[in-house]
């Protein structure tokens, strides 16, 4: 749901000259792509979480500081406070875990694609909740 444009490349009758795998194993090279796009995914998650605390501070900047009608003064602003606070929740507890866990393994040149991936889809999943919550 994120606005990225993909594309599809192919590759037909290339011959590698056998001194360019030097540092790498014959055969791996789907799997070195793969590996290669944990850093596209940290970054995606990054931006998904910059996506939900958007949508949290727009509906903070939108929220009437007192607006009510009804016998619970308080109702309506917690109506509108609380999926707030559930979307901040959820994209600071994202913010704070597998993106920093899969960024760090990346750094370090570990292997880190299960945790690109999960950070990944739970930003994405948060923002995607700010969303829905709070418009």
């Amino acid at each position: 749901m994120i606005n990225h444009h993909t594309n599809e490349l192919f590759f037909d009758n290339v011959e590698v000259p056998a001194g360019k795998f030097d540092r790498h194993e014959e055969g791996m090279g789907f799997r070195y792509i793969i590996d290669g796009w944990n850093a596209e995914r940290i970054l995606v998650a990054a931006e998904a979480i910059g996506d939900g605390r958007w949508f949290v501070e727009r509906a903070r900047r939108n929220t009437p500081a007192s607006a009510t009608s009804s016998a619970d003064p308080s109702a309506p602003i917690k109506a509108i406070q609380f999926p707030i606070a559930q979307s901040l929740r959820a994209i600071s507890r994202r913010r704070i875990s597998v993106r920093y866990q899969a960024a760090t393994k990346f750094d370090r040149k570990e292997k880190c694609g299960a945790e690109a991936n999960l950070a990944k889809y739970l930003a994405s999943e948060a923002a995607w909740e700010a969303r829905q919550r709070v418009s």
